[in-house]
């Protein structure tokens, strides 16, 4: 399940697709990999729900709302 991003902020951070990250918030963090799509916005990170172990109790929508 990679955490999608912008071209343009992989650039900035120095990252290509596949590379192995960490998402992080006040909740927690998952590890995932790294994958490209233009159709996000600059700044908006993206991953489908529904991986073990409930990342959704990991990110909050009303919390955590910092760009990359």
């Amino acid at each position: 399940n990679p955490c999608r991003l912008h071209p343009a902020d992989a650039e900035r951070l120095g990252l290509r697709p596949g590379d192995g990250v960490t998402v992080r918030s006040r909740h927690g963090s998952l590890a995932t990999t790294v994958a490209l799509d233009e159709s996000l916005r600059e700044g908006v990170v993206s991953m489908t729900h529904c991986v073990a172990p409930n990342p959704s109790v990991l990110l909050s929508l009303s919390d955590d709302r910092q760009a990359v």
